[in-house]
């Protein structure tokens, strides 16, 4: 079932901020730590504790999730933000690392929705 888009938020409507401004006002972040903040909110629960350690063993593991995410925050509406989630999910698909894609090493499309739409439900209420 298909999280619930709040009803403030039309899927075509622009946002008066891109999503890392948001999520920064709305979890009183420093901006640069956004990538950092929302990479450890969204990785499946299994990579949590793995993640440091793949990351000294190979720096650049972790880059296309990071990279997605620097790039999601720049997103200004719903449309945009869906359109980038089903990018990076046909790119998982495709993904030719095996321990990545069935092992679930990454971000989750589906939490960095759900962090979406609880931002700005908080968002909205301040």
């Amino acid at each position: 079932m298909a999280a619930a888009q709040p009803t403030a938020l039309p899927e075509n409507n622009y946002w008066s901020k891109s999503f890392k401004t948001i999520y920064c006002e709305t979890y009183r972040c420093d901006p640069n730590d956004y990538v950092k903040r929302v990479f450890s909110r969204c990785l499946f629960w299994h990579a949590v504790p793995l993640a440091p350690i793949i990351a000294r063993i190979d720096p650049f593991f972790f880059q296309e999730d990071l990279e997605f995410i620097r790039e999601i925050g720049e997103v200004r509406n719903s449309g945009e933000f869906k359109s980038e989630l089903n990018r990076f999910y046909g790119r998982n698909l495709r993904d030719q690392n095996w321990i990545r894609r069935k092992l679930l090493l990454r971000v989750s499309a589906k939490k960095l929705l759900k962090l979406k739409d609880l931002t700005f439900e908080r968002w909205q209420q301040n």
